[in-house]
């Protein structure tokens, strides 16, 4: 209990206080608050002053109750307790209204990218400015709407060098300006703008050119590649002066350096020149001929003839004589396919879903969605087949140093972090290839030949001639299903997205 003098009228807050406020007998200004909390007086109110000998007759030496904080204390006090919940409150409001407009964004977005998938249909300019706004404010977005955005502002013209510097693949920025250059809707004062930009990464272009080289032989389209491959050498040769024409000797002296530099007019500097484009020149056509070379034709692996134990009817075990043959480590990737689509030598029908084959990001996946028919007249252009059962089980299960086969191509334990695939991986679809390699390669080197994608064989079951049997499991299957002797039983006009293949030869 204490006694308080007080000078004015006054309100208490008693929300979340116990106590009880009652009149001094006899004096108007004097109170006893009685209970254990602490009274909390309105910000207008102040405690009359006391002198100190009145404080100490009434209340006895050392039990004067302390005076209240001065009014302007007290107001400024809770104008800035109100002041910080308020901005606190706006902080909040604004973050909740930010995250709100960041996800409807990309809801669009995922909707804009099954719409271009289903119709090839763009997104609108204002959707393509949201988009590239959220990129800018450090926003993530996944690749397909990254990719969307790079594709929309090329073809609209406006927002290229943001939608291109937040591509993380420079396959990729080719492909979408290789499109573009195509399709007629990136300019050559476009395209030079581009490559006068140093802020995007610089090995797209080679990738571009590698593109619009295979495009010269086409009627349709040799024209426009020839335009821009015109445009990537004026580009290089604009920059091959600057360092030509440097000191040779960064610390020689000014005079030395005019000395030993060549004349602008100087034969040396002419053949200066031609050793840099020849140079050039010689590296480019040997960067394409290994990328076209591995891209069409892929790495094999080489199986020497021999009596081997492979699966039989009813899965029973038997031996078979194989000759010596080669099968390719590798799936045959969707960049693999597309060539040969390009060169109207394969046929090539876009799921309902959407178009792999075309999708830069999927470049080295496994190809899907293509009937046994036409996995054969892949492997053919290359003078090759699609493997038989045999050839494919010893590829992916023979042991040459024990002479045995494993249940995986990795050994006879199942071991989930081998394989893409898997009931507790969770897989939905493909990745590229050799994503869990080496640690999940056969002994002989071949790559995914459990799970990814399942393969077509060249060997139909017994009397159907219009099926075909497929081995190694995809993505969706089980630890049973993605076993070396596991097979299932297809029809060849099947196109399905977990279904690919390999091709395979005899040795000779």
């Amino acid at each position: 209990m204490g006694r308080l003098a007080l000078h004015a009228w006054y309100n208490l807050d008693m929300s979340e206080s116990d106590f009880e406020l009652r009149p001094t007998a006899g004096a108007h200004d004097e109170y006893v608050i009685e209970g254990s909390a602490q009274a909390k007086a309105s910000p207008y109110l102040t405690l009359q002053p006391l002198e100190a000998d009145e404080l100490a007759l009434r209340y006895g030496p050392g039990n004067a109750p302390q005076a209240a904080p001065p009014r302007a204390a007290q107001t400024a006090r809770a104008a800035e307790k109100t002041h910080a919940a308020e901005a606190q409150r706006s902080s909040a409001l604004r973050n909740a209204q930010r995250r709100t407009r960041v996800d409807a964004i990309r809801r669009e977005l995922a909707a804009a990218v099954q719409a271009w998938w289903r119709a090839q249909t763009l997104p609108s300019d204002a959707l393509l400015r949201d988009g590239l706004m959220l990129l800018e404010e450090g926003h993530s977005l996944d690749e397909t709407q990254r990719t969307l955005l790079g594709r929309t502002a090329l073809a609209r013209g406006h927002g290229i060098f943001t939608a291109l510097r937040h591509q993380t693949d420079p396959d990729r920025i080719a492909t979408l300006v290789h499109e573009a250059i195509m399709a007629g809707t990136l300019t050559p004062n476009g395209l030079r703008a581009l490559l006068a930009n140093d802020a995007l990464e610089p090995h797209w272009v080679t990738a571009l050119e590698i593109a619009l080289r295979g495009d010269l032989a086409s009627p349709i389209t040799a024209l426009r590649a020839q335009v821009a491959l015109n445009l990537i050498s004026s580009a290089f040769w604009q920059r091959v002066p600057a360092r030509v024409a440097g000191p040779l000797r960064s610390d020689a002296p000014p005079d030395a350096a005019d000395e030993l530099a060549p004349d602008a007019s100087s034969p040396a500097r002419t053949w200066v020149r031609v050793g840099v484009a020849l140079l050039l020149v010689a590296a480019l056509a040997l960067l394409w001929f290994l990328r076209t070379r591995a891209a069409n034709f892929g790495d094999v692996i080489a199986v020497p003839a021999g009596a081997y134990m492979v699966s039989g009817e009813a899965n029973a075990r038997v031996q078979t004589a194989l000759p010596a043959y080669v099968i390719d480590r590798t799936e045959v990737t969707n960049a693999a396919y597309r060539a040969c689509v390009d060169a109207g030598i394969c046929m090539w029908a876009a799921p309902a879903t959407g178009d792999p084959l075309h999708d830069g990001a999927l470049a080295q996946h496994p190809v899907t969605n293509v009937a046994w028919e036409e996995a054969q007249a892949f492997c053919a252009s290359r003078a090759m087949r699609l493997p038989s059962v045999a050839e494919w089980e010893v590829a992916a299960s023979f042991a040459p140093a024990t002479q045995r086969t494993w249940r995986f191509p990795w050994g006879d334990a199942w071991e989930p972090a081998f394989v893409i695939g898997g009931a507790e991986n969770g897989f939905t679809a493909t990745a590229a290839v050799g994503s869990r390699s080496p640690q999940g390669d056969s002994p002989q080197g071949a790559i995914d030949m459990a799970g990814n994608a399942a393969e077509w064989t060249d060997t139909p079951p017994a009397g159907a001639l219009d099926q075909a049997l497929v081995k190694g499991g995809s993505y969706q299957d089980g630890a049973t299903a993605l076993q070396v002797h596991a097979m299932q039983i297809m029809p060849r006009s099947l196109r399905a997205p977990w279904i690919g293949f390999r091709c395979a030869a005899l040795a000779n």
